[in-house]
């Protein structure tokens, strides 16, 4: 993007990066809870990160650099800024990366045996496409490619999901209140449903560092993300019975059982459709994250930007989670909510961090957000850590959320499901 670029490409890029698979695990997560639940949590982690995002863009204007949260910290804060930040950075996209290409060889290995030739055809041209922007850095075209992709699928799938309406759908009884454990599961996924703030230094860099453009795309993104996530969990809550969304849970089947069954609800076409839309939730968010790590991986291997140069950038970035998906090809789940240990602290604590030490010594500038609200938010952010690092430790025996590198549904715990043990759930 240049500094020409319209508001729209940015806010695309913001909206398709956040939109990612964590959208199909929503319905899951909350399967025991109310819609006005679902809006209220939705709505809170919506205002927090947008003013994470906020502040984000106050430091990046404030420190012009390379285009990333490390480059940042590092001019900020110093030789420990640039430590953390780094560490933080390699967990995320790496981490994400992971978690993308188990979900994306998982959905082609069922293509194989399921899908249409139009499907297969659909899925071969976005990667070949994103690939190509990627490479020669035309970052605004796939902004504009990822947000049309996004609003034919979306709006063709929530309507094939509306034309079957269960009658037990509609009428949801019994909700559970939130424990302990079903919170260590939907803090990490709710905020990674919200985290884009990663790729935001880039974008503003390919903004020009313009302040109005940058937080209008903030604005514009985050209702859009936020609008998207409720409609999805309805249409979803009105086709599926909940007694299906338990047992979902049960068989520790996560997001490829939804998909599966929301499938096999409709002709083959509008399966086609619904197919695609999880593949490209899963592709646009990683081609977001990419254009950071693009960045980030340029300045430490001391490359300037070229075709050339982002080819051995992008094959430097996927290095290590493809052998970490040789390793153990199971873990969607497990990369989405380990990722969300290193965007907390790149989206959160070393922002607000950033920002409290620098308004110190530069007062006329621009600050979106109120100096007490980011105190709160760094409070916020070191919570979300504790709890995003306790939730992965936790023990399983004491009915608490047990996180490995396995093929176990950790959303299983929901129902405290007795099979949590069984042969549904391999350690590696």
């Amino acid at each position: 993007m240049s500094a020409r670029t319209s508001i729209f490409s940015g806010t695309a890029i913001i909206c398709t990066t956040a939109l990612g698979s964590g959208m199909f695990v929503l319905p899951i997560i909350f399967a025991q809870n109310s819609m006005m639940t679902v809006s209220l949590i939705l709505a809170a982690y919506c205002l927090s990160m947008t003013i994470a995002a906020l502040v984000m863009i106050e430091i990046s204007i404030r420190f012009p650099t390379k285009g990333n949260i490390h480059s940042i910290a590092s001019k900020a804060l110093g030789r420990y800024g640039s430590f953390v930040s780094g560490i933080a950075f390699v967990i995320v996209f790496t981490f994400v990366i992971y978690s993308s290409i188990c979900g994306l060889i998982e959905l082609v290995k069922h293509l194989n045996n399921t899908s249409s030739s139009f499907t297969s055809a659909a899925i071969i041209i976005t990667c070949l496409l994103s690939f190509i922007a990627l490479s020669t850095g035309e970052i605004s075209k796939l902004g504009y490619a990822n947000a049309t992709l996004w609003l034919i699928l979306f709006t063709t799938s929530v309507y094939a999901l509306f034309q079957y309406n269960h009658p037990e759908a509609a009428n949801l009884e019994n909700y559970k209140t939130l424990s302990f454990e079903q919170w260590s599961i939907i803090m990490p996924i709710c905020q990674a449903c919200f985290c884009f703030h990663a790729i935001l230094p880039s974008i503003v860099k390919r903004y020009g560092y313009n302040k109005s453009r940058s937080t209008k795309s903030i604005f514009f993104a985050m209702p859009i993300i936020y609008a998207t996530y409720l409609a999805w969990v309805f249409s979803v809550r009105e086709t599926i019975p909940k007694s299906t969304l338990d047992q979902i849970i049960q068989n520790s089947q996560s997001t490829q059982g939804l998909i599966s069954e929301i499938a096999q609800l409709h002709s083959p076409f509008f399966s086609s459709i619904i197919t695609l839309l999880y593949f490209v939730a899963i592709f646009t968010s990683l081609t977001g994250i990419s254009i950071a790590a693009l960045d980030f991986t340029r300045e430490k291997l001391a490359l300037p930007e070229s075709t050339k140069n982002n080819l051995l950038a992008l094959s430097v970035m996927f290095f290590i989670p493809m052998i970490m998906y040789t390793y153990n090809s199971d873990g969607f789940i497990y990369g989405i909510q380990t990722s969300v240990i290193g965007s907390t602290v790149l989206a959160i604590i070393l922002p607000t961090l950033i920002a409290i030490k620098s308004r110190r010594h530069i007062k006329n500038d621009f600050q979106p957000v109120n100096f007490l609200v980011i105190k709160a938010m760094l409070a916020f952010g070191v919570l979300s850590l504790l709890i995003n690092i306790s939730s992965q430790f936790a023990d399983k025996d004491n009915n608490h959320l047990h996180i490995q590198i396995n093929t176990c549904n950790p959303l299983a715990i929901i129902n405290k499901a007795p099979n949590l043990n069984s042969n549904s759930c391999t350690n590696s």
